[in-house]
């Protein structure tokens, strides 16, 4: 399997003697020593000789990978100055692969080669020695030329975001930490595949940047240090994992469900974690994030008034109903007579309605029947008296569309019977007087006396349901009967008594 080595720096021991050479005066000789042991990485195919970026032959040969920069554009004769002749370096342009040792190379160095170097550029330094030599040892190599090279000291940079899961549209920090001899200076920058996310200045070897612009899932984010005149880039990988946060949260309610035409309402609201507040149904636009607002209801029937939360994460939505009602009115309400009969049809009126609008007729609590107005507002309607309905006072209602438009009056609810009636003297002479008494009736109930084929008197029954009333007998002697009529032509009775002629006690 092929195996690349990237460009990282390892620790090097750098000796700059700064030594001067007499000619020509202006060169400046640097040794460059390394170490080659036997835990560094082996390739199988050496380094090729001077004068060549031919790979050479021969058995496998230890080697490290280092980074280098120069002070000076111009041409460095490079020579091993080992003693043994037994070092080996190559200088590349670019990445280094022990699989494919020619390429990006720019020279081979066995014994001594001039190469052509460039201030500002970074190149690959691959220390190793002679396909020959032990495989270990220690190695140097002179830098003669107009600037002195300087072997970038390797970093490290870690990199750490916090929270980790963050929220959908919160910030999470990134966090680079760069070691690696001396503090690292310079800039990091931080990226997701290669869109650049930002980048920040080092300060005491630590880069941060505030970022919430991810996307809900995982992401692999890095930090690259771009490294300083002294030392190395190096980057590091995070997984950094983006989930949705809390939902916002709407409440809506309202003053009144069950308004009047006309009235106003005050709806109130309050949200929490909503970017927006949106209102619809049957009223629209932005709303703050709390408040009330009145609404006059302008028609009957049902309104919707709806409110809609949202934020990155989703949305909530809330509504209430109301249903407006005509507003309150008092209803005139009659009926033919204030007597009826178990099980009748009695005819019911009632006006201050609107057009077509619906009713309700009750006897106390019992529904009669139900309908629509004419097209003046007016109620006219047969009701039957329930079977089984007691004798009694009831009231008989009218109610339009809601429980404030009603209208009421006063009946009284009568049942066929036959009348307790009794007279006090069972026989009396000619010119006397008799009085009846009649029991049963119901307080204010209309009573009728009517002997010999005549009425006598007209009048109401008292409190207990009684009346009585004193009359002349006249002077026809024989049986006679005296019928009393109620309320209601279902409710009769009658007494008998005999009129004597002559003298006489009554008895």
């Amino acid at each position: 399997m092929t195996r690349v080595v990237t460009l990282m720096v390892l620790s090097l021991a750098v000796a700059l003697s700064g030594l001067v050479l007499a000619s020509p005066a202006s060169a400046v000789v640097t040794p460059v020593s390394y170490q080659v042991a036997l835990t560094d990485p082996v390739m199988s195919t050496p380094l090729g000789t001077d004068s060549s970026c031919t790979p050479g032959s021969g058995g496998p040969a230890g080697y490290k990978v280092v980074r280098f920069t120069v002070s000076a554009t111009a041409s460095y004769t490079v020579t091993d100055n080992s003693g043994a002749n037994d070092g080996r370096i190559g200088i590349y342009t670019g990445p280094f692969s022990p699989t494919s040792p020619a390429t990006n190379c720019l020279a081979f160095v066995d014994v001594s080669e001039t190469v052509a170097l460039s201030a500002g550029a970074v190149y690959t330094m691959v220390q190793s020695h002679a396909p020959a030599g032990a495989g270990t040892g220690a190695f140097s190599f002179n830098f003669d030329g107009a600037g002195t090279p300087t072997v970038l000291t390797p970093t490290s940079t870690t990199l750490t975001t916090n929270p980790n899961p963050s929220e959908l549209s919160k910030a999470t920090t990134l966090r680079a930490v760069v070691a690696g001899g001396a503090t690292p200076t310079g800039t990091v920058q931080f990226h997701e595949g290669a869109t650049l996310l930002g980048s920040a200045p080092l300060s005491g070897g630590v880069a941060r940047l505030d970022v919430s612009s991810l996307a809900v899932g995982n992401h692999t984010l890095s930090a690259t240090y771009t490294g300083d005149a002294t030392h190395d880039v190096s980057a590091g990988v995070q997984v950094h994992k983006v989930q949705y946060g809390p939902k916002p949260k709407v409440k809506l309610w309202v003053s009144d469900r069950t308004p009047y035409v006309g009235q106003k309402i005050k709806l109130s609201w309050v949200s929490t974690g909503a970017d927006k507040l949106k209102a619809g149904g049957d009223w629209h636009g932005k709303r703050p994030k709390k408040g009330s607002k009145r609404i006059t209801i302008k028609s009957l029937g049902f309104h919707a008034y709806k409110l809609k939360a949202t934020n990155v994460n989703g949305k909530a939505r809330a509504k209430v109903k109301v249903v407006a009602q005509r507003a309150p009115a008092k209803l005139t309400v009659a009926v033919p007579d204030e007597f009826v009969t178990v099980n009748t049809l009695v005819r019911v009126r009632a006006d201050g309605l609107d057009a077509r609008e619906r009713f309700k007729i009750f006897l106390d609590d019992d529904l009669l029947a139900k309908g629509f107005a004419d097209r003046r507002g007016d109620v006219s309607a047969l009701v039957r008296i329930p079977r089984g309905t007691e004798e009694g006072e009831y009231t008989l209602t009218v109610m339009g569309s809601n429980k404030d438009r009603v209208g009421s009056t006063p009946v009284l609810v009568l049942a066929p019977k036959k009348l307790d009636v009794e007279v006090t003297k069972k026989k009396l002479k000619v010119g006397g007087t008799q009085t009846v008494k009649v029991a049963g009736l119901l307080e204010g109930e209309s009573v009728t006396v009517t002997y010999l084929g005549e009425v006598l008197v007209e009048g109401k029954a008292d409190a207990q349901g009684e009346f009585e009333y004193a009359f002349p007998v006249g002077d026809e002697p024989g049986k006679a009967t005296v019928k009393i009529e109620g309320g209601v032509p279902s409710r009769v009775g009658e007494a008998k008594f005999e009129v004597f002629p002559g003298a006489g006690a009554d008895s």
